[in-house]
C-alpha cells in the first residue's frame, strides 16, 4: 500500500472515529485514580481532580456525574437534585494530556428561604462538561410543603410548590421522594449514581455518588454528593 492510501486509510478511520478495535494508551495519571481491572480492561476512577495521559489515540469508555444539590431542613424540608451524567462507550481521544476536574457537592441549607447550594460541573478536557444538580429551594414556611429532589440534571425540589425536581426542569413533578439514579456496569460492577434527595431522610448525598442531599423538617439541610468521573480501557 502506497503512502497516499495508507494515509487516507488513516484519514478514514480517524473520522469514522476508529470504528475497528483501535484503543486508546494510558501512559501517566495524576490526582490518584483508584485502578482497577476488569477482564482485559483497565479502569481508572478519579473521586478528585485530576490528570490522564495517552500515548496512543484511540477509543475508550468514559463515564461522569456532577455534584449534587444541597438539601433545606427543618419547617422547609426539600431534597436536592442530582448531578447530570454523562456515558459513551466509544469517546474517541486525542494523544496526549486530558484534565479532569470533579464536581463538588453543593452546600447544605438551614432554616431560611432561599436556595442551597448548587452541585459542581465534572469535566473531562473540553468535551465532556456535566452539570451538577441544583440546591433545593425553599420561602416561609406554609403547610409543611415537601419535595424531593430531581435526578439526571439541574432539579432541585421546590419547597413552597410541594413538587419534584425533574431532570433538566427546576421544581418540577408529583413525587416526595426523590428520583430513581442512573446505573452503569462500566467498572465492572453495577452501580446507581445520581439519586435525587427525599424529603424525609436528612441523608447527605454520599462521596462520589453524584446524589442530591435530603431534607428532613426537624434538622439542618445537608450537602450533597460530590461527583466522579471514570475511565474504561481496553
Amino acid at each position: 500500500m502506497g503512502a497516499l492510501s495508507i494515509s487516507r486509510f488513516a484519514k478514514s478511520n480517524r473520522a469514522s472515529g476508529f470504528a475497528g478495535p483501535f484503543k486508546a494508551v494510558v501512559s501517566a495519571t495524576t490526582g490518584s485514580p483508584t485502578i482497577t481491572t476488569d477482564g482485559t480492561a483497565t479502569i481508572y476512577a478519579f473521586t478528585g481532580d485530576g490528570s490522564i495521559t495517552f500515548s496512543k489515540a484511540g477509543k475508550i469508555s468514559v463515564f461522569g456525574i456532577g455534584g449534587g444539590g444541597g438539601s433545606k431542613g427543618y419547617g422547609r424540608p426539600s431534597g436536592g437534585g442530582a448531578g447530570k451524567h454523562y456515558e459513551n462507550p466509544d469517546l474517541f481521544v486525542e494523544a496526549g494530556t486530558e484534565t479532569i476536574t470533579i464536581g463538588a457537592g453543593g452546600s447544605a441549607g438551614g432554616n431560611s428561604a432561599g436556595y442551597a447550594g448548587d452541585g459542581g460541573p465534572t469535566l473531562f478536557g473540553s468535551s465532556v462538561f456535566c452539570n451538577g444538580g441544583s440546591g433545593a429551594f425553599s420561602i416561609e414556611q406554609r403547610n409543611w410543603q415537601n419535595a424531593g429532589g430531581g435526578s439526571g440534571g439541574p432539579a432541585g425540589g421546590n419547597y413552597i410548590s410541594n413538587t419534584n425536581g425533574l431532570a433538566n426542569a427546576k421544581g418540577q413533578g408529583s413525587s416526595l421522594s426523590g428520583v430513581t439514579g442512573v446505573d452503569t456496569d462500566i467498572s465492572g460492577t453495577t452501580t446507581t449514581y445520581g439519586t435525587g434527595g427525599d424529603d424525609n431522610d436528612a441523608v447527605a448525598g454520599p462521596a462520589n455518588s453524584g446524589d442530591g442531599a435530603g431534607g428532613w423538617n426537624s434538622t439542618s439541610g445537608k450537602a450533597g454528593g460530590s461527583g466522579v468521573f471514570i475511565v474504561r480501557v481496553g
